[in-house]
């Protein structure tokens, strides 16, 4: 029997390689793209219940809290360190940081290898706490807190 680590032997297809975006479902379709140019940046970050304009002008006079923007809207889930080794915690962070997104520690806490990463990290704090400290707080760009275990996960996002 012929084993691999970190791959398959196999010719299978690489599907991020295929990877389609149909955002015509967000979006009215463009007829000529040079025209209407579409862009599929993300912003996360608290949605203010109005937004106001000052007089006659487009200046924007309603506060908008911290966003964090997005290039590519696709995140990696959460993986606890407890779950997955250094090296894969490692290869999410260097990948989120090269596709300009965003990658989630899980609730198992965070190498300190890895704060150069900070810009896509996501930080996660769950209710057993696993590795949380205030170094561990501030070494993210999102700090997610896991209310729920189940299906009824509940997220709060915290952008700084």
């Amino acid at each position: 029997m012929l084993l691999t680590g970190m791959g398959d032997d196999k010719p299978h297809r690489i599907y991020w390689d295929h990877l389609l975006l149909n955002a015509s479902q967000v979006t009215k379709p463009l007829h000529r793209p040079a025209r209407e140019p579409m862009e599929l940046v993300t912003y996360l970050g608290r949605k203010p219940d109005k937004v106001e304009l000052g007089p006659g002008s487009f200046d924007l006079k309603t506060e908008i809290g911290p966003q964090v923007e997005l290039q590519v809207p696709v995140m990696f889930a959460a993986m606890s360190y407890g779950a997955v080794s250094l090296n894969v915690h490692e290869s999410l962070a260097r990948a989120a940081a090269e596709a300009g997104t965003l990658w989630n520690t899980g609730e198992g806490g965070l190498h300190t290898k890895l704060y150069k990463y900070a810009n896509n990290t996501i930080v996660q704090v769950a209710s057993g706490r696993f590795g949380v400290h205030a170094q561990y707080l501030n070494a993210g760009r999102v700090v997610e807190i896991k209310i729920g275990q189940e299906l009824s996960r509940v997220s709060a996002g915290i952008c700084g």
